[in-house]
């Protein structure tokens, strides 16, 4: 007897195709859940996911979509609901960080950002709403930018990951009636491809010591680690829980201040 925490579950996860998108697609896959699998840029990679989903006897397919874009966003969801026959689980993964200093960096970084960090998880919130199946459930991923750790340059991506923090209380409150429960991940550091891209092992070697040196637990995370936690949020195990935000950052304490 399989003993599968969301057997039968619907799920769309943002930003799939690598990383932590994939992990956590690959995780509810293994739990029972269909998966939309979305993706803007790395379709390859994308299927890589989904065959890697299929070949471990789980149920996913493939979306094209520009989550900044409300109608592109429009079009995916009336395709996947038209597959999948409704929604159980979204999970907002999709994130855009641009890195600079305030007094120089352009505005049109912030709007980019927020476009795809935040607007996103309205569009596709609005657009699902009529489609969730009772008991639903919405993971933002977040990142403890937003609560404010001390690091240079992190200004305008740390305003979009706040506003993440906000709108999940915020959604939490308002599809209270439709029996929705909204939560969201902070993480901290985690080793993705993301992060090592574009950098020598050096420069790769550099950042995990210094950004381990500052949590309790000496280290940075990994995928599989904030996984864990969309499974549990998602599940059955979590029904009393909504409007939280679970930080996971192995314990950082260079935050900006001991306030909200």
């Amino acid at each position: 007897m399989n003993n599968y925490r969301l057997e039968n579950k619907k799920a769309i996860v943002t930003g799939s195709s690598r990383g932590i998108g994939a992990s956590i697609a690959k995780k509810l896959a293994s739990e029972g859940c269909e998966v939309a699998v979305l993706y803007n840029n790395s379709r390859s990679e994308a299927e890589k996911v989904v065959n890697n989903i299929i070949e471990n006897g789980g149920k996913a397919k493939v979306y094209k979509c520009d989550v900044s874009d409300v109608h592109s966003v429009n079009f995916v969801v009336k395709e996947i609901v038209a597959d999948m026959r409704g929604i159980d689980i979204l999970v907002n993964n999709a994130g855009r960080m641009i890195n600079g200093n305030i007094l120089s960096q352009p505005i049109e970084d912030l709007k980019e950002m927020m476009e795809i960090n935040v607007y996103s998880i309205i569009y596709f919130t609005k657009a699902l709403i009529k489609y969730f199946r009772e008991n639903g459930s919405i993971v933002n991923i977040a990142s403890n930018s937003g609560i404010g750790t001390a690091l240079e340059d992190y200004t305008y991506y740390s305003i979009t990951k706040a506003a993440v923090i906000a709108l999940t209380k915020r959604l939490a409150y308002d599809l209270r009636k439709y029996n929705i429960r909204v939560n969201a991940i902070a993480p901290g550091t985690i080793d993705t491809d993301l992060i090592r891209s574009n950098k020598t092992e050096e420069e790769i070697r550099h950042i995990f010591e210094s950004r381990s040196s500052k949590t309790i637990l000496g280290r940075v995370g990994n995928v599989d680690e904030i996984a864990s936690i969309v499974v549990f949020l998602v599940s059955a195990d979590a029904s009393f829980i909504t409007g939280q935000v679970i930080v996971a950052d192995g314990g950082r304490f260079d935050y900006l201040s001991h306030s909200i």
